[in-house]
């Protein structure tokens, strides 16, 4: 996965009294850093009032401001991660704000694989489903790809073990919802080598589920399943 570029400038070392102005300029920038930070917050702040007023207009507005105020892509993963620690159930994040501030900082840490980053995608993937050109960037991974390798890397994060079941038994209801006419594959009757992949999936649901939380759902939607492939196997 390519990383994001990363914007900003880059001094220039100068030798001599050059050196002493450089610091100057440094100190110059780190404290007007910090002062757009704030402002940052405030922008943020006052798109949160106006959408809980009812105001639209001002809080486009409001997020605009927001959004072109980071100064590069560090200040975005910093504030995406704070973000999303405390917004834990939103979802979905406002398009604009997910667009040009979340997503690429989510995209900069998949490149390293970081379990923040594979957590946030897995969380934020309605956005990424809503929007084609994001999508594609992640080469069109699903929530339980991501929660999948998250799982590789962190194998006793109980959130992302519940998470990913969550997802799995979530596809199920949606497989067979429509039931007994048959069992769906997206919005398609599923065929035998799709079936196969149900029946993957239908297994790491029961090595997930630790707490047989879905016990009973499990085995009743294996029943179907196998009544469904029964039926799709050609006669004699």
């Amino acid at each position: 996965m390519a990383r994001s570029a990363r914007s900003g400038v880059q001094g220039r070392a100068r030798s001599g009294s050059g050196v002493g102005l450089q610091q100057s300029r440094l100190r110059v920038f780190t404290i007007a850093f910090r002062e757009h930070r704030t402002v940052n917050a405030e922008h943020f702040d006052a798109f949160k009032l106006y959408v809980e007023s009812g105001r639209r207009a001002e809080a486009a507005r409001s997020l605009a401001d927001f959004v072109s105020s980071f100064v590069d892509l560090e200040e975005k993963i910093s504030w995406t991660r704070d973000y999303l620690a405390a917004e834990g159930s939103e979802r979905p994040v406002r398009h604009e704000l997910y667009e040009y501030v979340v997503f690429p900082s989510l995209l900069d840490g998949l490149s390293r694989s970081e379990p923040w980053s594979l957590w946030g995608l897995a969380r934020t993937a309605q956005n990424l489903y809503r929007s084609d050109n994001l999508w594609k960037q992640v080469a069109y991974m699903t929530a339980e790809g991501f929660l999948d390798q998250l799982l590789v890397q962190c194998p006793d994060d109980d959130r992302a073990r519940k998470a990913l079941l969550s997802e799995l038994v979530a596809g199920m209801h949606h497989a067979v919802h429509e039931w007994p006419s048959g069992i769906l594959y997206g919005h398609n009757g599923a065929t035998l080598h799709e079936c196969a992949d149900i029946v993957r999936d239908l297994a790491k649901a029961r090595e997930l589920d630790r707490e047989r939380m879905y016990s009973k759902f499990l085995t009743d939607f294996e029943r179907k399943l196998s009544e469904y492939m029964d039926r799709l196997q050609p006669p004699g």
